[in-house]
């Protein structure tokens, strides 16, 4: 399904490693210039506990990039398997 999709699309690794720039805002700055390459943008579960995923989301609702939610998939997934 879903993994289908993103696998066969070019995957661009936005996360940037803490010991490579400590500062936040330059590692969010550099995660969203990565963001506007892309055709889609893909949310981890638990992307909603980190502050720059929350504006990484944000920008993406804004700038109209189509949005995977996983946590939404897992929900999903989840509640289908409990009506088995």
């Amino acid at each position: 399904m879903i993994y289908d999709i993103v696998n066969e699309k070019d995957v661009i690794d936005s996360w940037v490693a803490d010991d490579k720039i400590g500062d936040p805002i330059q590692m969010l700055g550099m995660s969203i210039e990565k963001m506007a390459e892309a055709d889609m943008v893909v949310f981890a579960e638990g992307w909603y506990l980190a502050r720059g995923c929350k504006i990484e989301y944000q920008t993406a609702i804004e700038y109209k990039k189509p949005i995977i939610n996983m946590q939404a998939l897992a929900v999903t997934n989840n509640e289908k398997e409990e009506e088995k």
